[in-house]
């Protein structure tokens, strides 16, 4: 990537992380569907290297900006959050369990994009995307949006992260 297109990249989450109101919708929106869909209680975290052993992602496409949602879990976490939800317990992540990471992403999307509407983001979206162990958009420069953690696992961390970029720009 270019000097430029890291600046390009950089001012975008910056603008971002520095939107208050929208750190606190999404903020809101994460708490809301995890604490309702999975009866778990999370609180917000400092940011931690704890991996990141599933994630779902989002594509968002606007008529100027374009971006990426990105929800991770610890094993630990997402395994919580199956049980809670599900009564079932599982040690590990697999084909039987792994769409509920997408179902969550999808409605915490859902809560959010009402509100980026009203503040003039309007985007077309992709199906989520599951990807599986430690898969960062640009760790080295983007640390998560928003980190959680879980009050029932004591390693238990879920990952907000959200990158916007002009269309036309290299994706962040």
């Amino acid at each position: 990537m270019t000097n430029n297109q890291n600046k390009i990249c950089n001012n975008f989450f910056t603008e971002i992380k520095n939107n208050s109101q929208l750190i606190e919708i999404i903020k809101e929106a994460v708490l809301e569907a995890i604490s309702v869909h999975t009866k778990s209680n999370l609180k917000v975290a400092k940011n931690t290297n704890a991996s990141k052993d599933i994630t779902a992602l989002i594509e968002m496409k606007g008529n100027e900006q374009s971006g990426v949602m990105q929800l991770s879990f610890t094993k630990s976490a997402f395994l919580k959050c199956y049980e809670n939800m599900f009564e079932e317990k599982h040690s590990e992540i697999g084909i039987e369990n792994q769409d509920l990471a997408l179902e969550l992403a999808n409605i915490i999307f859902q809560i959010i994009d009402p509100n980026l509407r009203e503040r003039g983001y309007d985007f077309l979206v992709s199906l989520p995307k599951l990807l599986m162990k430690n898969i960062d958009i640009d760790n080295d420069r983007f640390n998560p949006l928003i980190t959680f953690s879980m009050e029932e696992v004591s390693d238990g961390y879920i990952y907000i992260e959200f990158i916007l970029t002009k269309n036309g720009d290299n994706l962040c």
